[in-house]
């Protein structure tokens, strides 16, 4: 028997303002995918900006059924903010083991 629509997999395409989802670059000859944010909804067409700092894509509207929008984590496997805000935390630690190698321990003069 057929299932109904969606049975076994949520509607990704449902996006509210503020979902999370990836957007590919407009760029016909290297197609790069990058971490963005819904802005605004209006039917079945979403507004969506980058989140990535430094990324060339402008804020534009795409259809929800667009191949140029896809689900968060599909091509993008760790969020772009979470490994920056992780390569920030590792900088931080190796500065202070940097500062003071033995954690405020005193060094065994033997």
């Amino acid at each position: 028997s057929l299932q109904p629509l969606f049975a076994r997999t949520d509607d990704w395409r449902r996006l509210k303002e503020g979902d999370s989802c990836e957007i590919r670059s407009e760029n016909a000859d290297k197609p790069l995918w990058y971490e963005a944010r819904v802005v605004d909804v209006a039917g079945d067409r979403v507004e969506v900006r980058t989140v990535a700092q430094g990324a060339q894509e402008r804020q534009r509207w795409l259809e929800v059924s667009s191949e140029q929008l896809c689900r968060m984590g599909t091509h993008i496997k760790r969020s772009r903010s979470a490994t920056l805000q992780a390569n920030a935390r590792d900088a931080a630690t190796a500065d202070r083991h940097r500062a003071d190698p033995y954690g405020g321990y005193q060094r065994d003069p033997a």
